[in-house]
């Protein structure tokens, strides 16, 4: 549930021992907040948007855009009831070695090329739609009075993660060992293997 950010920058405050904000502001930690609730975002997928995006018959790469202002990922696309395959832009040619401009009846496949495009194939001749599911770009946190738009149990990974954060502005390592250690597993990351001892 969407909670206001001021009383979790209390919380990160009071977690990094500067409850009174003076190695790091309040607004400082606010900007932390808001780019970390970001990164949390993009690790769940946590806010889910699904809107109709209109087709042109002589299109086949859209915009971000053109789908809405606010995406961060797109995670699937449907035409009607049915789901579109999803497949790397380097795969294309695997389906279809003249796909770019190739005609269809339907849509069948849908690929995203780089962070701001999006493939569709093959290409209709004529007007229709798709409904885009995407991952939502969270907004800015500029007053205390904002809202956090996270699920419950991802505000204990946020603040953690705010937390290291300020604890990495204030050059405080000793406290931001432990938490580097915690931050992979809790943003569902992988640790990264150790590097094997140059011989």
């Amino acid at each position: 549930m969407a909670q206001p950010c001021g009383p979790l920058i209390d919380q990160v405050g009071e977690r990094a021992f500067d409850p009174h904000f003076t190695g790091t502001t309040r607004a400082q930690v606010r900007d932390l907040l808001s780019r970390a609730s970001q990164v949390v975002n993009g690790a769940f997928d946590s806010t889910l948007v699904l809107t109709a995006m209109p087709t042109a018959p002589t299109l086949q790469v859209y915009n971000f855009e053109r789908v809405a202002a606010d995406v961060l990922r797109i995670k699937a696309v449907r035409q009607g009831t049915r789901d579109l395959s999803e497949t790397d832009f380097s795969r294309l040619s695997q389906i279809d070695n003249h796909w770019f401009g190739r005609r269809g009846r339907r849509f069948e496949t849908f690929a995203v090329l780089g962070r701001r495009l999006l493939v569709i194939h093959p290409l209709m001749p004529w007007a229709d739609s798709v409904n885009v599911l995407y991952t939502q770009q969270l907004p800015t946190l500029a007053v205390d009075g904002d809202m956090v738009n996270l699920p419950d149990d991802q505000l204990p990974v946020l603040s953690k993660l705010t937390e290291a954060l300020v604890l990495l502005k204030q050059r405080d390592l000793d406290k931001l060992g432990p938490l580097l250690a915690e931050l992979p597993a809790a943003l569902g990351l992988s640790p990264a293997a150790p590097q094997e001892a140059a011989a």
